[in-house]
């Protein structure tokens, strides 16, 4: 079990200080530059270094649907690049069909524990920058079978320091309500979350 706060649009939370005071920043389906670039943000760059201190200091990041549409202008260099590894930039139809496979090199990854290997379904498929899975440390656990373009997947974060960094998870389903109805969508994502924050 875990206690979930929501975040304000004006990032009050996001501080050294209060950040430490949780396991898991979960973005569900967040959009725009909300670090970057919104009036509500006193110290957009306090904001910005506490979350990437958080993360590489040993925190949780997990991230679904839209969560990879946020900050997607380079404003938050870090979040784009280093903790999503790409940002969204067109999909598919709401509602269309699709196969879901776990990807052949990590599909004995903890997060996929006793999902199906591969399973028809349907979503609104993100389209990203770039391959996520070209970019250092990222591991593609889902693919979409049409195209094989990356579905979910996640990354150890190094701590600069050397001690033990975070962890992120990301998958670019969800769109609509119904999806979160799909027993495999809802073991991925409690899983995702629970290999993210060390509690698997």
């Amino acid at each position: 079990q875990w206690t979930a706060d929501l975040a304000t649009d004006d990032l009050a939370q996001f501080t050294d200080a209060t950040l430490k005071n949780y396991a898991m920043v979960f973005s569900c389906s967040p959009t725009g530059t909300v670090f970057s670039n919104n009036p509500k943000v006193k110290d957009k760059a306090v904001a910005m270094a506490a979350f990437q201190h958080f993360v590489e200091g040993g925190g949780a990041w997990g991230g679904i649907h839209s969560a990879t549409d946020f900050e997607n202008k380079n404003g938050f260099p870090w979040f784009t690049n280093t903790l999503a590894g790409a940002y969204f930039v067109s999909h598919d139809n709401d509602g269309t069909s699709g196969t879901v496979q776990a990807d052949a090199t990590n599909k004995t990854h903890p997060v996929l524990s006793g999902l199906q290997p591969t399973y028809s379904t349907q979503d609104e498929w993100y389209k990203m920058n770039r391959d996520v899975s070209a970019q250092p440390g990222f591991l593609i656990l889902q693919r979409l079978a049409a195209d094989n373009r990356p579905l979910t997947w996640t990354k150890e974060i190094a701590n600069p320091s050397g001690g033990t960094g975070g962890r992120m998870f990301n998958t670019v389903r969800g769109h609509n309500k119904s999806v979160y109805k799909e027993a495999e969508f809802r073991k991925t994502v409690l899983q995702g979350i629970l290999w993210a924050t060390r509690r698997m």
